[in-house]
């Protein structure tokens, strides 16, 4: 279960780009690599192999919808540049036409503002 939450959060990770001086829309940016579908399916199939010692297909497809899950909910917030569901193959950016969730501010100090 906790491999789960983890791979839920895991995706943002990828503010760390924003200091790194990598532009949103690059394929490394925010919303970027680490939302696609591709890093999602990577991401378990690491996990299934090092952690799922049993029921491995459970273990993959639990931690693929974790994954998965947070490019799919970043997708239908009402903020950033959309997610490249598609990456590397397509730099794209998506969004869902239903976009009423909130979306969160980068951040901790403007988090409570």
């Amino acid at each position: 279960m906790l491999a789960a939450v983890f791979s839920s959060i895991l995706p943002d990770f990828d503010v760390v780009s924003f200091r790194l001086g990598i532009p949103y829309l690059h394929p490394l940016g925010h919303r970027g690599f680490t939302h696609s579908i591709l890093f999602s399916f990577l991401w378990a199939l690491v996990l299934m192999f090092t952690l799922g010692k049993q029921c491995k297909v459970i273990w993959f497809l639990v931690i693929l919808l974790s994954t998965l899950s947070h490019g799919i909910l970043d997708a239908m917030t009402s903020g950033g540049r959309g997610v490249g569901f598609f990456i590397p193959f397509d730099n794209n950016r998506f969004f869902f036409s239903f976009r009423d969730i909130k979306v969160s501010p980068i951040g901790i100090d403007k988090f409570f503002v």
